[in-house]
């Protein structure tokens, strides 16, 4: 299919461009282009792949709705996936506040133990949090957050420095190498309103020509407030936390052949199940109808009566009998023997 895909490519370029008005040169710089079109996509799709997490796509565009707004318009198509990836995988990570007194505690940059589950070091710091911040003046430091995947075995972290000037610092050093905003740096943005996203931070080669990067996000664009966002973040992270779980039970069951893993997680999924379907049985209330709910009221107001029963006479308005079984007068024409049901003037009033 991707080879397909190619050759049509190419055959569209030379439709295009060659004709009896285009040049050698010309055709040869477009056929250039489109490879390197092609290979930064290529890049993209590998970056995707490699990555040690599932992405939920919607999760940033709820959260960071006129961000993601923002950098669509401004960033180009493949670098916004990439960006817009690193903002939905934050919500799989939990920050922590660190004492800017124990920064020394966070020396060295993770060493890799071959004897452990790769997953577990999917995260592990590039630089020493010591090292990072050795030329920076302590006062400059608002705050110092270690971030770490909620994978409960995973044993790399990385740190996040904000400083005084609202830029910041992490030991990923994406920000560097790549130029883009990593997610440990938006995970600590759900935390602390200290931490500022600028778009000055991405690097200048990512816009589109003629962008507009005069906006500014104000803090309050980071839509928190809700109650409803705050339960879908919350959501967003217990299943981040569980799909890491199975992603390593997978890993382990697969290198040593724990055929009963899959009996005993259907097993589990069932009393789950069932365990949820009994709990909303026991909530489930019968939806009433509109008749329903207007007989409800009247009882409720005629149980208010000095007679205490439901009914209320329309013949003589008194409580405890109907119309038909009134012994008072018409209420029409005042005469004894029948009520207002069978009186002869009822149609004139």
């Amino acid at each position: 299919m991707l080879s397909t895909q190619h050759v049509e490519s190419i055959n569209a370029v030379t439709h295009k461009y060659v004709n009896s008005h285009s040049s050698l040169i010309g055709f040869f710089n477009e056929i250039q282009a489109m490879l390197a079109s092609e290979l930064q996509k290529a890049e993209y799709r590998d970056y995707l792949e490699n990555l040690p997490y599932n992405i939920g796509s919607s999760a940033s565009s709820r959260v960071f709705p006129k961000l993601v707004e923002y950098l669509k318009l401004v960033l180009t198509d493949e670098l916004f996936q990439i960006q817009k990836a690193q903002i939905d995988v934050c919500f799989k990570y939990n920050a922590l506040p660190i004492p800017i007194g124990q920064f020394s505690l966070y020396n060295n940059a993770n060493i890799v133990n071959n004897d452990a589950c790769i997953e577990d070091h999917s995260d592990k710091r590039q630089v020493a949090l010591k090292s990072l911040i050795g030329c920076v003046d302590l006062n400059n430091i608002i705050e110092l957050w270690e971030v770490k995947h909620m994978n409960a075995n995973t044993v790399s972290t990385n740190c996040i420095v904000l400083l005084q000037d609202q830029s910041h610092v992490c030991t990923c050093l994406l920000l560097f190498s790549e130029g883009l905003v990593c997610c440990y740096f938006f995970q600590v943005i759900l935390k602390t309103p200290k931490a500022k996203f600028a778009i000055t931070l991405i690097k200048n080669r990512w816009f589109k020509n003629g962008a507009d990067l005069s906006k500014n996000l104000r803090s309050d664009d980071v839509n928190l407030n809700s109650k409803e966002i705050e339960n879908k973040i919350s959501k967003q992270q217990i299943y981040g936390e569980y799909s890491v779980l199975v992603q390593k039970l997978a890993a382990l069951a697969s290198e040593f052949n724990l055929m009963h893993i899959s009996a005993t997680l259907r097993g589990l999924i069932q009393q789950v199940e069932q365990a949820n379907t009994n709990a909303c049985r026991r909530r489930a209330k019968r939806i009433k109808s509109s008749m329903e709910n207007s007989t409800t009221k009247n009882k409720v107001v005629n149980a208010k009566s000095p007679s205490g029963d439901i009914y209320t006479c329309r013949n003589c308005s008194n409580h405890g009998h109907n119309a038909r079984s009134c012994v008072e007068p018409c209420r029409i024409c005042n005469k004894n023997g029948y009520t207002y049901l069978n009186c002869q003037n009822k149609e004139n009033v």
